[in-house]
């Protein structure tokens, strides 16, 4: 298991971020990131309505049917952190479009890629 700490040293430009893809995790290793509350403030931001939260926190995307809100002016395949519509955080995504192109998107069109949430570490406990 490889646990990816982010520490601040004084300042929230100072984070230590590390970035990993999936594809170079084996299926043995487990990331975690801690710390998110220190960057979500930054970060861009997407919101969840309550019924596609408990999708999300198993693991599947986000469709435009679930969406609450979203960052004005996202661009398309960026970093996104993931929000409850009462701002708890639940994850870390990939945005799939940008705030323009969800607007006349289909209802069932993927939103956000899923790629970190907080029920990981529910899914993973056995093995850990």
């Amino acid at each position: 298991m490889v646990t990816l700490v982010l520490h601040p040293s004084g300042m929230l430009a100072d984070v230590l971020a590390v970035q990993l893809s999936r594809s170079h995790l084996s299926p043995s290793m487990l990331a975690q990131i801690h710390s998110s509350k220190l960057f979500a403030p930054v970060a861009l931001q997407v919101w969840l309505k309550p019924s596609a939260e408990m999708q999300y926190l198993y693991g599947n995307h986000v469709v435009k049917s679930g969406l609450g809100r979203i960052t004005e002016n996202t661009p398309a395949y960026t970093g996104v952190v993931v929000y409850s519509m009462s701002d708890i955080p639940l994850g870390f995504g990939l945005s799939a479009k940008s705030t323009n192109e969800c607007r006349s998107m289909e209802p069932n069109g993927i939103v956000v890629l899923h790629q970190a949430d907080v029920g990981e570490y529910l899914r993973a406990e056995d093995e850990l």
